[in-house]
């Protein structure tokens, strides 16, 4: 009695898990010739019927790559959005049947750097005046810059580090030059269960 009672548990299990899609994509700017990667953009499905109705979220990683596990099949409407590009719609078809199933998201540039996702915006007055980003850095609130292992932190985890937009690579941050610093944004990252940052911040320059 109790295997067959544990076979029909599997059983509805599996149906369950077919009933439902692994939503995955990427978003991206520029041309399909030569796209780049935008890390840190929030990827939205919403109801049909009630398109402030969010259904569904996560944020891309630093590769520009999203995942949504076990969305049930149906219609949606799917947005991409990210600081100082146009946020684009979608209408998507979840299909039945299918485990896996991937949409892709170009956005465009707008000259407004301010529009999109809510930020706290440091103003360089803020922070340390100084020539070395070390400094600067580590006046931001609640960070700290290992100089020797080149990671920004916090005490939740890893701060990624963009440069307009940019994701800057590890060896690259000290030759950013402090002088041309307007100001930084800083974000908090919702985990998507692929992300190892816990924070972003992106240094807008004059």
């Amino acid at each position: 009695m109790r295997t067959t009672f544990l076979t029909l548990l599997l059983l509805i299990q599996t149906i369950l898990s077919f009933a439902q899609c692994h939503v995955s994509g990427w978003v991206f700017t520029g041309t399909v010739e030569k796209p780049i990667d935008l890390p840190l953009a929030h990827m939205y499905f919403n109801s049909p019927d009630d398109s402030t109705k969010i259904l569904y979220s996560t944020l891309t990683d630093m590769e520009g790559l999203f995942y949504l596990g076990y969305i049930p099949p149906g219609k949606y409407l799917g947005y991409a959005e990210k600081n100082g590009f146009a946020k684009v719609w979608a209408t998507l078809a979840v299909p039945e049947g299918q485990l896996v199933w991937k949409t892709n998201f170009r956005l465009k540039r707008t000259s407004d750097k301010r529009q999109g996702i809510p930020s706290v915006n440091y103003p360089i007055s803020q922070l340390a005046q100084s020539s070395k980003i070390a400094d600067i850095l580590n006046s931001l609130p609640g960070m700290k810059y290992d100089e020797n292992t080149l990671v920004l932190s916090v005490k939740e985890g890893e701060v990624m580090i963009m440069l307009d937009d940019g994701f800057q690579l590890p060896d690259k941050i000290k030759e950013i030059q402090t002088r041309k610093i307007k100001s930084i944004d800083c974000y908090t990252i919702e985990s998507n269960g692929r992300n190892r940052y816990a924070k972003a911040i992106n240094i807008l320059s004059k």
